[in-house]
C-alpha cells in the first residue's frame, strides 16, 4: 500500500501529455508499435488526396469575439485586415479548441478548470476569417476575371455570416445547421491577383461571424430548436456549445466559368445467396455550374468491373444529381465470384479501387494512374443544401448511355482540348456487401451481412468534448475496437469526420450513425419550418456522405423516442432520395411505427452496475442477453490509477469528493457521482481505504461485468442478436461509460470485453453453472478440450477436469459440461474458476478465469486472468 501511495504521486508529478500522445510504458509502445504498424502504414497510404489540383482546404484560421471587434464584415473579410491580436490557429476548431490551441486555457479538461472558464463570453457571435490563395493549376487562374470557384462547408455550428472578400454572400437566415454541407458559388467575389503587393501573398480573404447554438437536453421540459450537438449526460455542456467552423472548408476552383465536381461515391450490392453473383448499381454525385446546357459523359473505371461510360444533358446553371450506373443496363456490373467486403470476424473487408470523372464534349482525362492508386482519398464535401430540391437521379434525364467500355486513358489526348470542360477525377475505394435487416420470429431486429447472420456487438461512441480529432488518435480507438472483439461503433448525433469511416472500411468493423435523443433533435412540438428545413438538409447531406461506406450498417433516425409520422416520413424521403443503399431504424428503442412498424430493438439499460448473474437471469424484462439492445452496459468504469491522477489532483484524490463527481460526467441527472457504483463494489470486494485501492478494485468489478455481459449475448445468439454496450469511451477524462479511458489507457472494461469475445472462447454460465463454447468465426472450430480448475481463494488446487469438446460449428455455440457436482466440500466462501480451451496440439486455444460462490449470492467474486495463459 506505501509503495502504491508513492506510484500514485510520482505518477502525478509527469507534465500532461495530450491525447494524441498516449503515455505507455516501454514495453506497451512496443506492443503498440508492432500491432499498429500495418495500420499506420495504411493511413499514410490513405493520406493521399487523389483529387485534382483545383481543389484546396483553406487553413491558417484565427478567431476573436466579435464584440471585442469594431470594424464591419466587410472591411474584417477583406485581404490585409490586421487580425494579429486574434487567435490564430490550424485546422478545423470550436472556439474552445482553439483558444487551447492558442495557449488562452490549457490542461482545461483537467482538475475543475473547465468550470473556472466563462461561459458568458460565448453568449456574443465570434469571428473566424482565413486568408488563401487559390490553387494556380493553370497560369491564369488567380488572374482571370472569368475563374470560376465553389466554396465547401462542411460543418459551421450553429448559425452565422458569410463574407467574401468584403460582399456577405450568405446570412443568418440561411446559414444555419450543424450536420448541413454547403456549396456556395463564390466565382463574383473573387478578387484578382491585382490585389495583393506580392505574387506569393495570399488575395483571397473568407470570414464567419457564427452564433452558438441553444441546444439544450436539461431539464427535460425546455424546448430548444437549435439542431446541434449536446453531450446530454456523457459529459460537462462545453462552454462554447461547440460554436465555430468544426469541420473543413475547401474551395474548388477552375480558370473558366464552368465547373464540373463528382462526388460522393454510391455502391448497392445485391449478393445471390449462394455469393457466386453480385448485381451492382454504382454512381456519383454530378455537381455542375454551365453557361449553356451541354451533354456530360461521366467514366467510371475500378479494379471490381470494366470501365462504363454514360452521357447526360445537363442543364445551364447550378445544378445536382445522382448518376447512376445499374446491372440493368451495363453487363460489366453483373458480377460472378465477386470479392466480397465482410465484418472482420467474418472474412476480408476487401475494398477494390473507384476513380470516376466528367466531361464535356466526350474529352476524358487520363484516369488510369488515379484507378490504380490504393488509396481512399474522398475529401472532397458539398451540400445538398441551396440546390438539393433541384437534386434528381440522372436515368430520367440521361440522353444516352454505353455499356461497352470506354477508356478513359485511351482518350486521354483530347483532354487539353480548350473547347472541353472536366471534372475533378475522384479516388477513392468501395466495398461490395449487401447489408439487410429483418424480425425474427421473436418479433427481435437480426441484422445478416451478404446473407449471413451476425451478432452485432459493439459499443456507443463519445467524441471529444472540443470536437478535436487526430488521424493518430482515430487509428487507435478503432484499433482498440477490434482488438477488443467488437465489430459495431454506434454514433447518435456525433457523426465523426470521413477519416473515422474510412478506417472502418479497412478494418472491417460496422457503423451505426443517427441523430441524438433527449435535445432540440426531439423536441418535434416545439420545431418550425426552419427546424424541419435542417432536419432534412442535414439528412441529405449526411446521407450523400455515408452512402458510400461499406462499414455502414444502419441509420438511426432518432433514438430514446418514435419521430412524429411527417418528420419520419421527411427523413425516409430524404435518404430515399440519395439512395441510401443500408437499413434504417425508426428508434433505437422498442416502439412500433405507423409507418415502419416494429424496431426490434430495445433500449432498456441498465446503465449502471449489475452483477454477472443478470446478463442470463433476465430473459424477457430488461437489458438481459436476449434481443437487441442499443444501449446497456454496467455503469462506471473508473480510470486506471495513472490516468485519475493525471485527471485529479494528488492532494483531492481521496476520499472521494467532488472532484471525482466532477469527472463522472453531467452533474445534472443521474450518474452524476459514484453512488450507484461504490455501495455493491464495497459489498462485493470490501471498502476501499485509498484511490489506489478503490482503482485497483474497480478494474476488477469493470473486468467481471464487461466480460459476463458479452459472454451472455455470445452464448444466447440468435435469441440475442445484438449489444452495444453503453459507451465505447469518454469525451474527456471520466469515470463512467467507457472500455477504455480518455488517454487512451486500457483497464478493466476493456480486458472483460476483449476475453469474452474471443474467437473461441469457454464461459461459466451463473444461473446454473453450466459450461459453454463459443465460435464468433465463420469457419469450423477444430475438437479441442477444455480443462477447468477450481482454486480456493489460498491459492490451491480443489479440482481439475478435462472434458472433450467436439467441432463447432461456424457461428456456433454449444453447452460442452458444468462444475463439479457436488462442489469440494473444503470449498472456500469465495473460490476461483479457471476454463482453458486446448487445440489438437496441446497449445491454449482460450484461457479464462472467472469465479463463483458456494453460496447462491449474486455477488460472486470473481478475478480476472491472463488471456494468453498457456498452461493451467
Amino acid at each position: 500500500s506505501g509503495r502504491a501511495e508513492q506510484c500514485c504521486f510520482s505518477l502525478a508529478r509527469e507534465e500532461f501529455i495530450a491525447p494524441t500522445q498516449t503515455p505507455m510504458c516501454f514495453y506497451h509502445r512496443v506492443a503498440a508499435l508492432f500491432a499498429l504498424a500495418p495500420l499506420l502504414l495504411l493511413l499514410l497510404s490513405v493520406h493521399a488526396e487523389g483529387v485534382s489540383g483545383a481543389k484546396q482546404v483553406i487553413s491558417g484560421w484565427s478567431t476573436q469575439n466579435a464584440d471585442l471587434v469594431q470594424e464591419a464584415g466587410r472591411v474584417v473579410s477583406s485581404v490585409g485586415y490586421d487580425d494579429s491580436l486574434w487567435c490564430a490557429y490550424e485546422g478545423e476548431a470550436t472556439v474552445m479548441a482553439a483558444l487551447v490551441q492558442c495557449g488562452v486555457y490549457t490542461d482545461v479538461l483537467e482538475d475543475l478548470h473547465l468550470l473556472q472558464v466563462n461561459p458568458r463570453q460565448f453568449l456574443d457571435p465570434w469571428w473566424f476569417r482565413a486568408e488563401f490563395s487559390l490553387n494556380a493549376s493553370s497560369s491564369a487562374l488567380s488572374s482571370s476575371s472569368a475563374a470560376s470557384a465553389l466554396l465547401h462547408l462542411d460543418g459551421i455550428n450553429y448559425r452565422g455570416e458569410l463574407w467574401v472578400n468584403g460582399h456577405m454572400v450568405m446570412d443568418s437566415s440561411k446559414l444555419v445547421g450543424t450536420f448541413r454541407y454547403f456549396d456556395v458559388l463564390i466565382s463574383d467575389y473573387l478578387n484578382n491577383a491585382t490585389t495583393s503587393s506580392s505574387s506569393d501573398a495570399a488575395n483571397q480573404c473568407i470570414a464567419l461571424k457564427l452564433w452558438a447554438p441553444n441546444d439544450q437536453w436539461h431539464p427535460s421540459t425546455n424546448n430548444s430548436t437549435d439542431l446541434a450537438i449536446s453531450f446530454l449526460d456523457w459529459a460537462p455542456q462545453p462552454p462554447d456549445y461547440n460554436m465555430g467552423v468544426w469541420r473543413s472548408v475547401s474551395v474548388h476552383s477552375s480558370p473558366s466559368r464552368p465547373l464540373l465536381l463528382v462526388r460522393y461515391p454510391l455502391v448497392d450490392t445485391l449478393v445471390s445467396p449462394n455469393l457466386s453473383q453480385a448485381n451492382l448499381t454504382v454512381g456519383v454525385n454530378l455537381w455542375s455550374s454551365l453557361s449553356a446546357a451541354c451533354e456530360v459523359t461521366v467514366f467510371l473505371n475500378s479494379s471490381a468491373f470494366p470501365p462504363i461510360h454514360k452521357t447526360l444533358h445537363v442543364p445551364a446553371g447550378e445544378h445536382q444529381t445522382d448518376v447512376l450506373f445499374s446491372s440493368h443496363d451495363f453487363a460489366q456490373l453483373q458480377l460472378s465470384s465477386p470479392v466480397l467486403w465482410w465484418p472482420f470476424q467474418m472474412g476480408q473487408p476487401s475494398l477494390h479501387s473507384l476513380s470516376a470523372y466528367a466531361a464535356v464534349n466526350d474529352s476524358p482525362a487520363d484516369t488510369s494512374a488515379a484507378s490504380s492508386h490504393p488509396t481512399t482519398a474522398l475529401h472532397s464535401s458539398a451540400s445538398s443544401s441551396s440546390s438539393s430540391s433541384s437534386s434528381s437521379s440522372s436515368s430520367s434525364s440521361s440522353s444516352s448511355s454505353s455499356s461497352s467500355p470506354s477508356s478513359p486513358s485511351s482518350s486521354s489526348s483530347s483532354s487539353s482540348s480548350s473547347s472541353s470542360v472536366h471534372s475533378n477525377i475522384l479516388t477513392t475505394r468501395i466495398g461490395l456487401r449487401q447489408i439487410t435487416s429483418e424480425l425474427d420470429s421473436n418479433g427481435h431486429r437480426l441484422f445478416r451481412v451478404n446473407h449471413q447472420r451476425i451478432l452485432v456487438r459493439g459499443a456507443g461512441w463519445a467524441p471529444d468534448l472540443f470536437l478535436r480529432t487526430t488521424r493518430n488518435r482515430t487509428l487507435a480507438q478503432m484499433a482498440y475496437v477490434r482488438d477488443m472483439g467488437l465489430n459495431t461503433v454506434r454514433f447518435e448525433g456525433k457523426l465523426e469526420d470521413s477519416v473515422v469511416f474510412e478506417t472502418m472500411d479497412e478494418l472491417g468493423l460496422l457503423a451505426m450513425p443517427g441523430w441524438c435523443c433527449c435535445d432540440a433533435w426531439q423536441h418535434w412540438s416545439a420545431w418550425g419550418e426552419e427546424q424541419e428545413m435542417v432536419a432534412r438538409e442535414s439528412m441529405l447531406s449526411q446521407g450523400l456522405r455515408l452512402r458510400g461506406h461499406p462499414s455502414m450498417l444502419v441509420f438511426v433516425y432518432s433514438s430514446d423516442e418514435l419521430p412524429p409520422p411527417h418528420v419520419e416520413e421527411m427523413y425516409l424521403a430524404a435518404l430515399q432520395s440519395v439512395h441510401w443503399p443500408n437499413p434504417t431504424l425508426a428508434s433505437a428503442s422498442a416502439l412500433s411505427s405507423p409507418l415502419t412498424g416494429n424496431t426490434g430493438v430495445k433500449m432498456s439499460g441498465p446503465y449502471v452496475w449489475e452483477p454477472p448473474i443478470y446478463w442470463l437471469q433476465d430473459t424477457s424484462d430488461y437489458g438481459g442477453a436476449y434481443g437487441f439492445l442499443t444501449e446497456g452496459g454496467p455503469g462506471a468504469s473508473p480510470m486506471v490509477l495513472e490516468s485519475f491522477l493525471r485527471a485529479v489532483p494528488p492532494s483531492r484524490s481521496w476520499p472521494i469528493n467532488f472532484y471525482w463527481d466532477f469527472h463522472c460526467g453531467s452533474q445534472h441527472g443521474l450518474f452524476g457521482d459514484l453512488s450507484l457504483f461504490t455501495p455493491p463494489l464495497y459489498a462485493r470486494y470490501g471498502n476501499a481505504s485509498s484511490a489506489c485501492d478503490y482503482l485497483a478494485t474497480s478494474q476488477l468489478a469493470t473486468y467481471e461485468a464487461q466480460r459476463a455481459m458479452f459472454e451472455a449475448y455470445s452464448r444466447n445468439k440468435y435469441t440475442a442478436t445484438g449489444l452495444i454496450q453503453w459507451m465505447l469511451n469518454d469525451a474527456f477524462p471520466g469515470l463512467y461509460w467507457n472500455l477504455y479511458d480518455f488517454y487512451l489507457q486500457q483497464g478493466g472494461s476493456y480486458f472483460g470485453a476483449k476475453q469474452a469475445t474471443r474467437p473461441l472462447h469457454l464461459m461459466y454460465s451463473y444461473t446454473d453453472g453450466s459450461l459453454w463454447a463459443i465460435n464468433s468465426l465463420y469457419r469450423a472450430s477444430p475438437a479441442a478440450l477444455a480443462v477447468v480448475t477450481l482454486w480456493d481463494i489460498n491459492g490451491r488446487v480443489l479440482s481439475n477436469q478435462t472434458i472433450s469438446v467436439d467441432s463447432l460449428a461456424p457461428d456456433g455455440v454449444r453447452e460442452v459440461g458444468a462444475l463439479p457436482s457436488p462442489l469440494p466440500a473444503n470449498v472456500t466462501t469465495t473460490y476461483f474458476l479457471q476454463l482453458s480451451l486446448w487445440d489438437n496440439s496441446a497449445s491454449s486455444s482460450s484461457s479464462s478465469s472467472s469465479s463463483s460462490s458456494s453460496s447462491s449470492s449474486s455477488f460472486s467474486s470473481s478475478s480476472s486472468s491472463s488471456s494468453s495463459s498457456s498452461s493451467s
